[in-house]
């Protein structure tokens, strides 16, 4: 998996501290924060939002925080909300001017829509001192992207036919995937599926769409009563995404 990586470079300068990693164990940070003022302070931004991004990646950000003249910050703690986030603390330095870095990686494993990690830090030196890192994102899957993901039609008479519209969209970090078929499990479930345009809101993400309205019919005379699942395949040109399926779900009555 590619990791993006937007740390903080120490061009030219010594390595003060062996990069120590926290694991993101225990309980999540605490709201309350301990001189907010006087930490914030030291920091460039204690919030950063990656935007749109990936699921099943991860993201690498860098919180840059200064030593006062004089005075060296010691970070006794770093603990993350959850097991999807780490932090590494790095401390570089050169003729007196010293600065420091906490590298929080993000994962977006299993995840969809916004996500949001929070990181407590806490200080010692050159007072005791706590403050909370924030890091955002609105993540999106790779593939074919339905919605709805599947239909519940409840109970569908005999004599008539019913007919919903999938919104579909392919989704991938280049070239937008293609729809090449689509196959139901069931005779009396047709299909007709269109090209059209993906909102402008969605244009604005990492990502390249492709967008169809995949229409659903039910053929009521055709099927047999009685309740039933089935499902529609959508296949693709991707070879990272290549089907993806609709379950639906119903009954036909008698």
């Amino acid at each position: 998996m590619t990791t993006l990586n937007a740390s903080v470079l120490c061009m030219g300068l010594h390595t003060l501290a062996s990069a120590v990693e926290v694991a993101a164990t225990g309980p999540g940070p605490r709201s309350e924060i301990r001189n907010p003022e006087w930490v914030r302070a030291l920091f460039d931004t204690t919030e950063h939002d990656f935007g749109v991004v990936f699921s099943e990646e991860r993201y690498t950000h860098c919180f840059r925080f200064r030593h006062p003249e004089g005075k060296a910050v010691t970070v006794t703690s770093v603990v993350a909300g959850c097991k999807c986030t780490a932090a590494v603390v790095r401390e570089c330095g050169k003729e007196g001017k010293k600065w420091g870095e906490i590298e929080v990686t993000m994962k977006t494993q299993g995840r969809s829509g916004p996500m949001s990690q929070r990181v407590k830090v806490s200080m010692l030196t050159p007072e005791p001192s706590e403050l909370i890192l924030t890091l955002s994102a609105f993540v999106v899957r790779r593939g074919i992207q339905l919605e709805p993901s599947r239909l519940t039609l409840g109970n569908i008479s005999r004599k008539g036919n019913v007919t919903r519209a999938v919104h579909v969209e392919t989704v991938t970090s280049s070239t937008p995937a293609r729809l090449t078929q689509v196959r139901s499990s069931a005779p009396w479930i047709r299909t007709l599926i269109k090209e059209v345009a993906v909102p402008k809101d969605k244009r604005r993400t990492i990502a390249k769409g492709r967008g169809y309205e995949l229409q659903i019919q039910i053929d009521g005379v055709m099927a047999r009563p009685g309740s039933f699942l089935e499902v529609v395949t959508l296949h693709t040109d991707s070879s990272r995404s290549p089907i993806a399926d609709l379950p639906i779900k119903g009954r036909i009555l008698r």
